[in-house]
């Protein structure tokens, strides 16, 4: 994980996101792989963001509650991420 993270211009303008949700949204949005999942370590996110574990985790689950990521449980692995591409940007 760079620090160069992709943010949907979408996404950016929204005035409901906190700073610390639009950059979990970029980390995730950035590490999708070529199954349309990003299976990115919660570690790494938080370590790359220079966040906390609990700062990472709710915004994750208001990104979730927005319908912006959904969560996909793998049995024996931790959850992917599926990414809800914005409307525009």
């Amino acid at each position: 994980l760079t620090p160069d993270f992709l943010l949907p211009r979408a996404i950016a303008a929204r005035p409901d996101l906190h700073p610390a949700e639009k950059l979990v949204y970029a980390a995730v949005w950035s590490t999708i792989g070529l199954d349309g999942l990003s299976i990115e370590p919660l570690r790494r996110i938080c370590n790359a963001l220079d966040l906390s574990d609990s700062k990472v985790r709710d915004a994750l689950r208001r990104l979730t509650e927005l319908g912006l990521l959904t969560p996909i449980k793998r049995p024996g692995y931790p959850s992917a991420w599926a990414v809800t591409p914005p409307l525009t940007g």
